[in-house]
């Protein structure tokens, strides 16, 4: 999206306001083994006679919602079929970054 109409620059710095909206961003930003979610600002400078000037700048999504309400246990059940069969129970449905599962 471009928030900015081409024209010249003059200045050396150049404040360009802007603002995202709370809908575009469903996931937050995460990093992990084999998979990434990212969101990145990307500046490009078209110049006359020379390449384009690219900058890519990472922005940190974190969404805070409230602690649910209602927390009930669930049960989980793995296995193979007449070979294996576990099942776990566990206390809670959604868990803190802090608590650890016994």
């Amino acid at each position: 999206k471009e928030i900015y109409p081409p024209g010249t620059l003059y200045q050396p710095q150049t404040p360009i306001p802007f603002h995202f909206r709370t809908d575009t961003k469903p996931y937050e930003t995460y990093h992990g083994r084999n998979v990434s979610v990212r969101y990145l600002l990307r500046v490009i400078i078209e110049r006359k006679f020379l390449p384009p000037l690219t900058k890519d700048e990472e922005v940190i999504v974190h969404i805070c919602k409230p602690e649910p309400t209602y927390n009930e246990a669930i049960k989980m059940e793995v296995g193979i079929e007449e070979c294996l069969h576990i099942e776990f129970t566990y206390t809670k449905r959604f868990y803190h970054l802090n608590d650890y599962i016994q």
